[in-house]
């Protein structure tokens, strides 16, 4: 299992961005060919024009990382995060962190919980 702030884990989750990166509704958006950079802040603004821009925004969710998890678990279209509701967050982050299946079994008890976990990961990737 890898430490969530490895630098392969760090890859993997790059990785992860890249592959459910959907620009097919934005006609501005960079193309999945892009570098890296291009791609995380194209999500990052969608997700700050939609979700964190205004003062309604800031009051309601309390903080960018409430929003960005409503923002996550509403289905955008720029960023694929079906684990949410048709794929298991478990297996995403076990592939992740490449765990082994003694490992991924602390999530399975708790979905949730792995949603959560995800999302903050991928925070913190976007932002940090």
């Amino acid at each position: 299992m890898l430490r969530c702030n490895s630098k392969k884990a760090k890859e993997n989750l790059r990785k992860y961005i890249v592959d459910n990166y959907c620009p097919d509704n934005f006609e501005d958006a960079p193309d999945v060919t892009a570098d890296y950079e291009s791609i995380k802040t194209f999500i990052a603004n969608d997700f700050k024009s939609t979700h964190w821009n205004s003062a309604e925004d800031r009051r309601y969710y309390k903080n960018m990382f409430n929003a960005f998890e409503a923002w996550c678990s509403g289905l955008p279209s720029v960023l694929d995060t079906c684990y949410y509701y048709n794929r298991s967050a478990c297996d995403d982050i076990a592939m992740l962190l490449e765990e082994t299946d003694e490992e991924r079994a602390k999530y399975k008890e708790d979905e949730s919980r792995a949603e959560h976990v995800l999302t903050s990961l991928l925070y913190r990737e976007l932002f940090e």
